[in-house]
């Protein structure tokens, strides 16, 4: 996909010294929080998160919980890292009901999964974090339920959406890499998605090659490619990981596509981890970049959805206090 097309389809793909920044930020931040050698995926797939949550996620990193939210899945063994110093960077706040929250992940949280020998490093054991989803637990079944939430979002668009009132509408992305993808679960999640047309729906696959690798015979990708395009799905390649141009005009695809779920195979050669930093910082510029782009982006839909429900509340009661009793995770009470 060219630049021209990329222009066409009305995206902004300059990429600055700002956004480089940013880019190398959340990679030097991700890989420091991977812990030893586990630094490929971040640094493969660093600049492939940025450009989701940056200009197509719809998350309000001040109400991360808003019904209509985009899912941001990491299927992938690495993924804890990306998504920490992601939404530390674009100053996600913690949950709870006063009006001041705290960041949901600080520098100093980062600091100190530096320090965990876990495979899956997380901040609090006990704590699910805002923008969080299945981070624990088999690789394969994280991607399978992330078809589970597009499904959802199919089912709640059935039930409450209503002529001039669409209130659902949300995209469900999953990075995933061949760990996910090689299981009997994940197969059975790509028939489910493909049966049912959820096109709402967008797998991304790693399948960088780290550059020690370079020389090896690439295999797997096109295979894979081929099933899921025989399954149903429609299927993009990119193949610079670190093309932010390409990556975007391929998710842009996948928000005009109406029929079929997307997987977007993201192939070249992993760029080397940053060398660790004695102490993790960000530079001036970065948070206030994220602020302005997804941050004030996200803001804008959600005030927006809060506008729509309120006046679909008038006719449509009954429904717009379900939809409230959803969100605020109350049974359904009996008439």
């Amino acid at each position: 996909m060219s630049e021209g097309l990329a222009r066409a389809a009305g995206l902004a793909l300059d990429e600055g010294p700002v956004e480089r920044t940013a880019i190398d930020t959340l990679c030097a931040l991700a890989t420091s929080a991977a812990n030893g050698p586990r630094l490929a995926a971040p640094a493969a797939m660093a600049p492939l998160v940025y450009v989701v949550w940056q200009r197509f996620l719809r998350f309000d990193p001040d109400d991360p919980g808003w019904p209509n939210r985009d899912r941001f899945v990491l299927c992938a063994d690495d993924g804890a890292s990306l998504l920490h110093a992601l939404l530390h960077l674009a100053g996600v706040k913690s949950s709870g009901a006063h009006h001041e929250r705290e960041l949901a992940v600080t520098l100093g949280d980062l600091e100190r999964l530096r320090e965990c020998p876990t495979k899956d490093a997380r901040l609090r054991a006990d704590e699910v974090l805002p923008g969080e989803y299945l981070l624990h637990g088999d690789a394969a079944f994280r991607l399978g339920t992330s078809a589970g939430l597009a499904l959802a979002a199919r089912e709640r668009a059935l039930r409450f959406n209503r002529p001039g009132f669409v209130l659902f509408d949300y995209d469900v992305y999953a990075l995933c890499e061949d760990g996910c993808l090689g299981e009997a679960a994940a197969s059975d999640a790509a028939r489910l998605a493909a049966e049912r047309q959820l096109s709402n729906l967008c797998w991304i696959y790693d399948a960088t090659r780290p550059v020690r690798q370079a020389d090896r015979k690439e295999t797997g990708s096109e295979d894979l490619a081929e099933r899921m395009r025989a399954c149903g799905w429609s299927v993009l390649h990119v193949d610079d990981a670190t093309d932010t141009g390409t990556l975007s005009c391929a998710l842009a695809a996948f928000r005009t596509e109406r029929e079929r779920p997307t997987l977007i195979v993201v192939g070249g050669e992993a760029a080397a981890p940053p060398a660790a930093e004695p102490r993790l910082r960000v530079p001036a510029g970065v948070r206030e970049h994220f602020r302005d782009g997804s941050g004030r982006r996200g803001r804008a839909l959600r005030s927006a959805w809060f506008v729509r429900l309120e006046a679909y509340r008038e006719g449509h009661p009954e429904l717009a206090q379900e939809i409230e009793r959803m969100q605020q995770l109350e049974p359904e009470k009996n008439p």
